[in-house]
């Protein structure tokens, strides 16, 4: 399983460490901390200032209040990752934050990656391989991208990317 889930609902899928019980996977509660995971695991390991933080999920008319919502949805979030003993974790740094970990830890990025090996392996010809990776990296999606996030500015961003690449990776599929 890869630990975020971003092709379909937004999920934590939290694999434990080596001699600890699993931990809950799931949902995070409240779709605005969903669409702040969403905004820090599209930039994973890249500090994020909370500016564009809030700029993402409430747009130009933020409440007043938005920094501070942006700050408990962060505390969150590590607490989460902090208790499930993932490979993930979350930094800090004046006003900027971080999910650290790799992008194989993201559904979406380990999909364009498993595309990209699939269409080099028809460029030399293997349709075979092409055909089989294609199929499982669309066997990653589990709905629309980002299905479970509010109407959000992340949201109207990334779903019509993420789409475009899943319809093209579906081509592809058909003609490999």
């Amino acid at each position: 399983q890869v630990p975020v889930r971003l092709l379909g609902p937004v999920r934590l899928h939290l694999i434990p460490s080596p001699g600890q019980d699993p931990p809950p996977s799931g949902t995070i509660a409240s779709g605005q901390a969903r669409a702040v995971l969403a905004s820090l695991v599209f930039r994973i390991s890249t500090f994020v200032p909370d500016d564009q933080i809030v700029d993402e999920v409430w747009g130009e008319h933020p409440p007043a209040s938005a920094h501070r919502t942006v700050r408990a949805h962060v505390s969150l979030i590590s607490r989460v990752l902090a208790g499930s003993g993932a490979t993930l974790s979350v930094d800090r740094a004046r006003n900027r934050f971080r999910i650290r970990g790799r992008r194989e830890h993201v559904d979406w990025y380990l999909f364009e990656e498993m595309v990209t090996q699939a269409r080099g392996a028809a460029r030399r010809g293997d349709h075979r391989v092409a055909r089989s990776t294609l199929v499982n990296a669309l066997d990653l999606w589990q709905g629309p991208g980002l299905a479970d996030l509010p109407q959000t500015p992340i949201r109207t961003l990334f779903a019509p990317v993420m789409e475009a690449s899943r319809r093209a990776a579906l081509a592809d599929r058909v003609d490999a």
